[in-house]
């Protein structure tokens, strides 16, 4: 039997002639063509990897730098007008040492501020829902106003309340259809029974109205020759309590119609029952007249802002909260859509003055 140690010659020698391990060498196996493929795959997998991350780490850095580049770009092109605003200011005041920068400020300020803005901040206070009434009758009005300061024949001032005519007066009777639009060829108006006014969208604390004075038509029958001949506006007076006038003040009246194409402006109503809204808008068209039947005598202003049913009376404002004019209604879709009339601040005036009332700017 053979010997375990014999064969690999271990520590017992066999001198009896013991058989002499061969050892053979094997031939080196090549290396697998599966497993050099595999880590290649592997390689570019991970190598696209990191391409893509370092793509998407571009594209962020390039974004926010856009970005910030943009922010700093607009900052740049703001303070550049603000800038402009400034030096043109100082320009017309010759000693600019009596005059402080927080009034520079405040003036330049006011010129960077829109319409819409401003009316949202202020105008608001000073405008009411207007609500006509018959008894026994579904007879209804919901129009807006805006209050004012005139002064009387006497000297005495007060707040009154500018609106549309066609807002307190209906029509009683009319010969061939409904008038003014050129539906009827004469009609007679009269006021409604009951007009009251609130502020905001607490109709609970309103305010009684009377008419103090109303243009285009008034208890007698006009034809649209008459109505040609008169402005559609009323002016209105509190009959009992008056409006605390420091929480809704007065607002002013532009002296003269000078907006003109592109002015920013902003419109203030109660359109559709909406509750207290701003419309922004350009003037279209400077102060001219109206050759339409059926929108009164006067100067108008034609422009973009939406104007919806209950905005008839409100304030036409711009960026200082003046009154340009008193919103009179929209053009006809099918002729153009946001296209609207207000009746011009130099009408206004003249209408009030023959009342015996001179607007006086609020204090």
């Amino acid at each position: 039997m053979d010997r375990f140690d014999d064969f690999f010659g271990g520590d017992t020698q066999n001198d009896g002639g013991g058989y002499t391990p061969v050892y053979h060498t094997p031939d080196p196996a090549p290396a697998p063509e599966r497993g050099i493929k595999r880590w290649v795959v592997v390689l570019m997998v991970v190598i696209s990897v990191i391409m893509c991350l370092a793509l998407i780490v571009n594209i962020v850095v390039l974004t926010s730098l856009k970005s910030e580049i943009a922010s700093e770009y607009a900052a740049t092109i703001k303070q550049a007008i603000y800038d402009e605003y400034y030096q043109a200011i100082k320009d017309v005041v010759d000693d600019t040492g009596m005059v402080s920068d927080d009034l520079i400020d405040a003036v330049v300020g006011a010129v960077n501020t829109s319409a819409a803005k401003v009316a949202g901040e202020q105008t608001t206070k000073s405008v009411v829902n207007i609500i006509a009434r018959n008894s026994g009758a579904n007879t209804y009005s919901s129009s807006s106003g805006f209050l004012i300061t005139a002064e009387d024949s006497s000297g005495g001032r007060k707040q009154y309340v500018v609106t549309n005519a066609h807002c307190v007066l209906y029509a009683k009777q009319s010969s061939t259809g409904f008038f003014p639009g050129g539906m009827g060829t004469s009609a007679t108006f009269a006021e409604y029974e009951t007009i009251t006014c609130y502020f905001g969208n607490d109709d609970s604390d309103s305010y009684t109205l009377s008419v103090v004075g109303c243009g285009s038509y008034y208890d007698e029958e006009v034809n649209s020759t008459d109505y040609q001949r008169e402005p559609d506006l009323a002016v209105l007076e509190f009959t009992s309590a008056q409006p605390d006038s420091s929480e809704h003040p007065s607002l002013a009246v532009a002296k003269s119609d000078t907006a003109t194409y592109g002015d920013d402006i902003a419109i203030v109503g109660y359109p559709v029952y909406e509750g207290v809204s701003v419309s922004d808008g350009v003037i279209c068209s400077p102060a001219h007249s109206m050759l339409e039947q059926g929108w009164g005598y006067g100067q108008f202003y034609t422009i973009s802002a939406a104007v919806n049913s209950g905005n008839s009376g409100g304030p036409l404002v711009n960026n200082r909260n003046e009154v340009l004019g008193v919103v009179e209604a929209s053009m006809n879709v099918e002729v153009a859509e946001n296209i609207g009339y207000a009746v011009a601040a130099s009408t206004l005036i003249t209408f009030l003055e023959e009342y015996g009332l001179t607007v006086v700017d609020p204090v």
